[in-house]
């Protein structure tokens, strides 16, 4: 159970009614709009409802990264660890690798919460699962594909369900599995927020606070929050 992990901890309807719905409803249907990696620092009055609502959940204490995901039908979160992956990705492009090397720095996070916002109710898949034993090894890229893990690592599969959070304060890998719409849907969806807490503000977000993603030669770019608060 996961509750016998003091680094890891589950908990149900973390949000009022209410307030679940106006995130789903903010959110939206889709998460291809919204700036792929955001921060908030501690110092800031929260600026929109994604950042009220983790500022509710946890306070302001520390400085908060967070980013939203939809995996759609059939794609897979292969192994990795929870890092300045946009710092990352920014790295690779600028030294033409394809993932972070070795030499690459790798700063972590003082932990992690995953949020499930808004599930599809036919989904089937989609599990979180979770290595608690299995920290992360250096000298490995953070986004590991080649990562395996032992036959006799203890694992945790965890399905999603809406408005249950997730939380873990140590670099251990995590994956997620493919999904699928037993309604016979042509897409299903599964919206999570995921946020993470930092006693510092690291690299790139001491230049700015919402970049999109890093794909192929391109680093990421700064972007706009497409909508009020």
């Amino acid at each position: 159970m996961v509750e016998n992990y003091q680094h890891i901890k589950y908990s149900k309807n973390v949000l009022n009614q209410r307030d679940l719905e106006e995130l789903q409803e903010y959110i939206g249907d889709s998460v291809d709009d919204w700036p792929s990696y955001n921060f908030l620092p501690k110092n800031i009055p929260p600026r929109n409802k994604i950042e009220k609502t983790i500022v509710k959940l946890i306070g302001q204490d520390n400085h908060v990264e967070y980013w939203m995901r939809n995996i759609r039908r059939d794609q897979m979160t292969p192994w990795h660890v929870d890092a300045n992956e946009i710092f990352l990705k920014n790295y690779c492009v600028e030294h033409g690798y394809k993932e972070d090397p070795p030499e690459a720095p790798k700063e972590f996070p003082l932990n992690t919460h995953i949020l499930f916002v808004k599930i599809d109710p036919n989904l089937k898949g989609g599990e979180l699962v979770l290595l608690p034993h299995n920290m992360y090894v250096p000298g490995r890229p953070v986004l590991d594909l080649d990562y395996q893990p032992l036959d006799l690592s203890r694992q945790l599969e965890i399905k999603p369900k809406e408005n249950h959070l997730v939380f873990f304060n140590k670099p251990i890998y995590h994956a997620v599995n493919s999904n699928h719409s037993a309604g016979g849907a042509l897409h299903s969806y599964r919206i999570s927020l995921m946020f993470s807490s930092w006693d510092y503000i690291p690299k790139p977000y001491d230049e700015w606070h919402h970049w999109s993603n890093a794909y192929g030669y391109q680093k990421a770019c700064q972007m706009k929050w497409p909508k009020g608060a």
